[in-house]
């Protein structure tokens, strides 16, 4: 009798890979990750979110910030349509006013116990802890400010677009040192500054093609130590997609015919500020979907230990696609229904959450929690396999069986469909996820069973297939659901070439 050979799938780390073709991946890669994360050797379909306060109008969100005021008192602020909100954790939203632009993102920095709002073009707007909006004439109009060292940094001034202003030490709303708060970024290069970023005792001052960092504070005023170029080339224009993820920052750049996620890093013993590379390689077919000239609508967020990133895909012009980035495992998987304009994480009962305003024209607001739909639309759980056969490309394969192996979570409905050589994918059929209940068995046996499993396992057949690869899809659509995958195997029989 002939033996099995088997593909076995115990570990999906490695993330998706869609760059190179299916059957040439490796274990560990999938060839599609949608809506799931992988952990500890797992993957499990993601959670959703809810709404926070009530919905708007039709205008997508602008900004959002969660905020902790020295006294204890937290609340999340969101623009929309021009006017700012307060959310203290339940209830509605509470109107503040404001005349900021109706449309574009507006930057909500936080800084010496107020909350600033920036737009390029209106008086930047001030609330305080009492939840009182007002209008601050002394700090400069730009784009995007960052408070760092006890000092408020801002660019995207108009008809100055190399220059950061730098308010004094201590008070974001005195900049009344003048040229000793100015600093021109290699001026007149025809470049531009899009954001900042903050890595060690740095900050990073990125434009759309270089990538510069400011040193020199203590605790007194900044002593101008250093402006470095870091990073020459490569800059975003996308100054919502910069983040720090310890010892990265993290952006997308585009400088050719596909965006990447870029890292700048520092490096493990000296602390040298370098350039960490393309870090989005693995998923350079979806990079290459997505619609380049609305880049700049691109957002980000870190969770503690995954790199979120909406970007809009196809001829979107908002963001309606995320790809998440694992910081520990390296991998790669994408997100549908999750439709953000801008990010937050933030605390503001015992748990931190992340929040997100909508993109599209809908006023809404959302957090992610425990729910299994996104505010009651079911979250589509998918992952696709790699290729199986690719390490045997030259011989046909007489495949026999496939185990999948899932937790017990509830009577739902895993569906499992096969393609072989490419071809469309046909149903192989479903396994439910729901416990067996106890199980009271011969106790003498070697093979007694005594109580409950937390586990599944089904076996698909593959009668009579005949063919160089096959590859499996494994889906899940329901609004009320959680699913995890522990392993995966196809077992076959080599096709040996006949002698002539």
């Amino acid at each position: 009798m002939k033996a099995n050979n088997i593909y076995r799938e115990t570990s999906f780390e490695k993330g998706m890979n869609d760059t190179l073709p299916p059957e040439h991946l490796g274990t560990g890669y999938l060839a599609d990750a949608l809506n799931c994360f992988i952990r500890s050797d797992e993957i499990v379909k993601r959670n959703g979110y809810t709404i926070i306060g009530d919905d708007l109008g039709s205008a997508a969100c602008q900004g959002i910030k969660g905020v902790r005021f020295a006294d204890g008192t937290k609340r999340v602020y969101s623009v929309f349509n021009g006017a700012v909100y307060s959310w203290s954790g339940s209830g509605s939203w509470t109107s503040l006013g404001g005349t900021l632009v109706t449309s574009g993102y507006v930057d909500i920095v936080v800084a010496n116990n107020a909350v600033y709002f920036f737009d390029g073009t209106n008086t930047v707007v001030k609330v305080n802890s009492a939840n009182t909006l007002s209008t601050v004439a002394a700090i400069p109009i730009g784009t995007t400010a960052r408070w760092f060292h006890n000092m408020l940094f801002v660019t995207g001034v108009s008809g100055l677009p190399n220059r950061v202003r730098i308010s004094n030490l201590g008070d974001p709303e005195d900049f009344s040192t003048g040229t000793t708060a100015t600093i021109d970024v290699n001026p007149n290069d025809g470049d531009y500054v899009v954001g900042f970023g903050e890595l060690k005792d740095e900050l990073l001052i990125i434009k759309s093609q270089r990538a510069w960092s400011l040193t020199g504070f203590g605790t007194a005023t900044l002593t101008l130590a250093d402006l470095n170029e870091r990073l020459t080339g490569f800059g975003t224009i996308a100054r919502r997609s910069i983040i720090n993820t310890g010892n990265d920052v993290l952006y997308l750049s585009f400088s050719g015919d596909v965006p990447h996620v870029r890292s700048i890093k520092r490096t493990q013993y000296s602390d040298t500020i370098v350039d960490g590379g393309i870090i989005s390689k693995q998923i350079e077919t979806t990079m290459k979907g997505l619609n380049k000239s609305a880049l700049d609508m691109c957002a980000a967020v870190f969770d503690g230990r995954n790199a979120w990133f909406a970007i809009p895909n196809g001829s979107s012009t908002t963001n309606n696609k995320v790809i998440m980035y694992d910081t520990v495992t390296k991998a790669w998987v994408r997100h549908s229904g999750i439709n953000a304009s801008c990010w937050d994480v933030f605390a503001i009962g015992s748990q931190v959450q992340i929040y997100f305003g909508e993109a599209t024209g809908d006023s809404k607001a959302y957090r992610f929690d425990t729910s299994t739909s996104d505010n009651g639309t079911a979250i589509n759980f998918q992952f696709i396999t790699r290729r199986f056969g690719g390490d045997m490309p030259e011989s046909k394969k007489k495949w026999k069986y496939s185990y999948l192996t899932v937790k017990e979570t509830g009577n739902y409905d895993l569906t499992v469909d096969f393609a072989k050589d490419g071809f469309d994918y046909s149903n192989l059929g479903t396994i439910n996820l729901s416990g067996s209940g106890t199980v009271f068995d011969n106790i003498i046996l070697d093979t007694s069973r005594l109580g409950s499993t937390d586990i599944k396992r089904k076996r698909f057949s593959l009668p009579k297939v005949v063919s160089f690869y096959t590859q499996y899809k494994v889906y899940e659509t329901s609004a009320t659901s959680s699913v995890t995958i522990r392993d995966f195997e196809t077992m076959y029989f080599p096709k040996h070439v006949r002698e002539v």
